[in-house]
């Protein structure tokens, strides 16, 4: 395997983009990352997805977006990996120039939840767990979640409030980011108050 290098990165603030569609919000991370890059060579797209098909009746993303950017005739496909899928895709992008299959290759993760009702979106990331033992029974990921946390403090002795620096570094870090959502910092106080 040859070495990678990640020449260029590209995003799209995080927001409800409620005038923008998947092949939109894609098309502008990859014009964003090609910029970045000094580049308008691509040989692969690799689009990491989970809920289009079921949320927007739309698969086959890789093709669609790789039109839309004009990458085309790239070779262009879709990874899925559930949460992971954008982070999938970056992988096997990386495996792509790793292998000497392709020169260039960009991984890119999209996703829109917003167009959809909520419980409609509860439904298609539950589609990511066990269906006979997980969604099946009425579970969602949040729901997941907490009972893992409440578990692990059963089991540890852990308490509530050591959870708090996640929350505390990641509002952090997101203060500081034009494409964050929330960029508002919070206390260890705000995380106990949020009980």
């Amino acid at each position: 395997m040859r070495d990678v290098y990640i020449i260029g990165v590209g995003q799209v603030p995080v927001r409800e983009h409620w005038d923008l569609g998947l092949r939109e919000l894609g098309t502008r991370a990859v014009r964003a990352a090609l910029s970045d890059a000094h580049t308008e060579r691509v040989d692969c797209l690799l689009v990491g997805n989970m809920l289009a098909s079921r949320l927007a009746g739309q698969d086959n993303l890789g093709t669609l977006i790789a039109g839309a950017a004009g990458l085309l005739p790239a070779e262009a496909w879709g990874v899925a990996a559930a949460c992971a899928s954008g982070g999938a895709a970056v992988r096997a992008a990386v495996l792509a120039v790793a292998s000497g299959e392709h020169e260039v290759a960009l991984g890119l993760g999209v996703e829109k939840m917003t167009d959809a009702p909520a419980d409609e979106v509860t439904l298609a990331l539950a589609t990511a767990s066990d269906q006979d033992t997980e969604a099946g029974m009425g579970f969602s990921f949040p729901a997941m979640a907490a009972l893992i946390m409440r578990r692990y403090m059963h089991e540890t002795g852990c308490s509530r409030e050591a959870f708090a620096p996640f929350a505390i570094t990641a509002h952090e870090n997101a203060a500081s980011s034009e494409f964050a959502l929330f960029r508002e910092p919070i206390s260890a106080r705000d995380f106990s108050d949020s009980a």
